[in-house]
């Protein structure tokens, strides 16, 4: 077993499908010490973790290296290095505040994830790198590091983005070799940026094989039992979001999203709708409790949560998404209707969910049908097989 090459990967749970059937052909080795321990805990054999090669040596050589290059920052500071003049902390005694140990940090944690990832190499060898997204550090530094090794760089997306293709948005950017893409969608979508034909294979989205598995899914039924909503109950699944750069705009979103939150309520007493709130993951701790407080300040009976996806959109007759969210993507593939409450930046595209800057929503809701030419173009086939395709991907790309 030991003498199998190995995957290096950052680790992420939208790639959980397919760490036992890759564990059959290499070793795995996560940078994410979160990832190896859920893969151990699986029973995913032969589990590597890239901590285990960021010794004292490695560490104090990445440290090193950091002070350097923080130094020569602090020095370009004194001979006069500006970032703007109109902000204090950008020049001056402003910047050499912080910019140098700030800098340190960085380069630090990058130096020593290099550093580990070539004694990785030298003692075990690599056969190829695969991450879940190539923009942010992490997966950056691991897409770059293997390819100036001439080592296959594998980015399989974890979801489809939804702003403008070929415009200033990190995620228009690509740093690996090979895209394994979702569908006909994000081909397009990636085409647009630039990305050649040949580096794009579509396999599907393996972290939503699950919801094609119908004896997995609960019916609308069991879900709205689940929940504790009567059958003969309208209900109405709001999918959130949260302010970030790349998603909503505008000269003060966070206001803009709480007026859209009001607007739902009005809506759900329009259409006397048991409203389930289903959070994005990445909105503040206690945010519940905001959502549960203006549900029952409304009068109406709703639920709030961050989890039970299948169940929130299984159990309603519309999932409404704050912006184009691959939550509305999942409910057209469980055949629920979907309408889009548009933010400023980012939009489903003309064949997706209708959509409204707020007017008419209630008709809109009331109007929507399933949409699975929406479905298929977002997640290719449909068919619960993505993940068996995104394996032999791997493979064919990182041969033994």
């Amino acid at each position: 077993m030991a003498d199998r090459p190995v995957l290096l990967t950052v680790g992420n749970h939208t790639q959980r499908s397919l760490w036992a059937p890759l564990s059959e052909t290499y070793r795995l080795a996560f940078m994410d010490g979160g990832s190896q321990g859920e893969a151990a805990g699986a029973g995913v054999a032969d589990v590597l973790g890239l901590a285990a090669y960021a010794d004292e040596a490695v560490i104090g050589q990445a440290r090193a290296v950091a002070m350097i290059r923080a130094n020569d920052v602090l020095n370009a500071i004194a001979d006069g290095l500006v970032v703007d003049p109109e902000v204090n902390d950008l020049h001056g005694a402003g910047l050499a505040a912080w910019a140098g140990p700030s800098l340190y940090e960085s380069w630090a944690a990058t130096a020593g994830r290099i550093s580990a990832c070539s004694m990785l190499h030298q003692k075990e060898g690599v056969v190829g790198v695969l991450v879940h997204e190539d923009v942010t550090p992490m997966g950056r530094v691991a897409a770059q590091w293997g390819n100036a090794k001439g080592i296959p760089t594998l980015h399989l997306p974890h979801a489809n983005h939804f702003s403008r293709a070929g415009t200033k948005d990190i995620h228009c950017s690509t740093t690996a070799q090979h895209l394994g893409v979702a569908g006909r969608y994000m081909r397009g979508w990636y085409s647009d940026c630039g990305v050649a034909e040949d580096r794009m294979t579509t396999v599907g989205m393996p972290q939503w094989d699950k919801y094609m598995d119908h004896e997995q899914m609960p019916t609308k039924a069991f879900a709205r039992h689940a929940l504790g909503i009567k059958d003969d109950m309208y209900v109405l699944t709001y999918a959130t979001t949260w302010y970030q750069m790349t998603t909503v705009w505008g000269n003060d979103p966070e206001a803009y999203l709480e007026e859209c939150f009001s607007r739902i309520l009005w809506t759900a007493l329009e259409l006397d709708a048991f409203l389930i709130v289903a959070m994005h993951p990445g909105e503040t701790a206690g945010q519940e409790g905001h959502y549960a407080q203006r549900i029952k300040e409304a009068g109406l009976h709703g639920a709030v949560t961050r989890t039970h996806n299948a169940h929130t959109m299984r159990a309603a007759d519309c999932v409404v998404t704050q912006g184009p969210s691959n939550v509305g993507v999942v409910a057209s593939m469980l055949g629920t209707p979907v309408v889009e409450l548009y933010v400023p930046g980012a939009r489903y595209p003309s064949y997706g969910p209708a959509g409204t800057w707020g007017e008419g929503l209630a008709q809109l809701i009331r109007d929507a049908v399933p949409n699975r030419h929406f479905a298929d173009a977002m997640n290719d086939g449909l068919d619960g097989k993505a993940t068996e395709r995104a394996v032999e991907w791997v493979r064919a790309l990182c041969p033994v």
